[in-house]
């Protein structure tokens, strides 16, 4: 197996990381924003959650939206986001 198709270790517990999904809540003065059915790196082991660059710089775009709307509580999917590698 080469290094780049080797399992990806969580660096808390040393778990295995799989595709999975996670929540990811901001909580500011501006209001609440919950994001559901976020992409992620999800630990057999611990359960910690680990977004890629791209997500987390969707994940920006759609706070930034929310607090621009000044909404108080926002819920809302990130499932048409692509799903993470695991290379």
């Amino acid at each position: 197996m080469a290094e780049s198709e080797a399992p990806r270790r969580c660096p808390l517990c040393r778990g295995f990381q799989a595709p999975g999904e996670t929540t990811f809540t901001v909580d500011s003065d501006a209001g609440l924003i919950v994001i559901r059915h976020v992409p992620a790196h999800v630990c057999d082991q611990c359960g910690e959650s680990f977004i890629d660059d791209d997500i987390a710089a969707e994940l920006e775009r759609m706070v930034a939206a929310a607090k621009q709307r000044r909404v108080q509580v926002e819920i809302v999917s990130a499932a048409h986001l692509a799903a993470p590698s695991l290379a």
